[in-house]
């Protein structure tokens, strides 16, 4: 996952001048340390103080991608009655065996980038004539 994001992250810096980009680089907290004001991210918090997700706040046409800064792994949250993991929850695990063998993971502390692009305007100019 972390090279997907690397890979759209150095096509869209190549590019910045043809696509509307936002950024920002957050603390293991969710406070912004850098980048685009426009980007914020919430907080969520469970039962577990060791578990916590976290959710970009939406910007219309805007798809967000995070990357945390080191490698390790994301685990997606589940909203409350729904059967299926949603994208927009997110949160950074050390290894992904722990998840599935104990159905519990504490977070890894760590900081993350988050990449914001518009898919239309990406497919758009991705298409052939």
């Amino acid at each position: 996952m972390i090279a997907d994001a690397l890979a759209l992250y150095e096509f869209l810096q190549k590019n910045k001048d043809k696509y509307d980009i936002l950024s920002a680089l957050f603390n293991v907290d969710g406070k912004r340390l850098e980048g685009s004001n426009m980007v914020s991210v919430e907080v969520k918090k469970t039962a577990h103080s060791d578990v916590w997700f976290y959710k970009v706040k939406p910007i219309e046409d805007y798809v967000f991608v995070p990357m945390p800064v080191v490698p390790c792994f994301t685990d997606y949250g589940q909203p409350v009655l729904h059967s299926n993991s949603d994208a927009n929850l997110f949160r950074f695990i050390p290894h992904p065996v722990v998840r599935f063998e104990s159905n519990y993971a504490p977070n890894l502390s760590v900081d993350f980038s988050v990449l914001g692009y518009k898919p239309r305007q990406l497919l758009s100019k991705l298409e052939l004539k």
